[in-house]
């Protein structure tokens, strides 16, 4: 795919959607992560968090689910 091209743009929006998708199943299963987790699932959430624009100043994407954490999710 070349920059640009209708296909770059169009697969650029359906990562963006199947991330955010990601993101929204993620907050929603609360089986899944939960405040008090840690490891990688959170450390993703987190950077997705990030990529929509939510805060996590003090401890970034540390794969810790935390206060910060938790106040992004419900931002979000």
């Amino acid at each position: 795919m070349l920059p640009g091209t209708i296909d770059s743009i169009v697969s650029g929006h359906v990562d963006g959607i199947v991330k955010e998708f990601n993101l929204r199943k993620a907050v929603v299963d609360r089986d899944t992560l939960q405040q008090g987790d840690q490891g990688e699932l959170v450390r993703q959430l987190q950077e997705d968090l990030l990529k929509v624009g939510e805060k996590l100043p003090n401890f970034g994407a540390d794969g810790i689910f935390g206060e910060e954490t938790t106040a992004a999710v419900r931002s979000f």
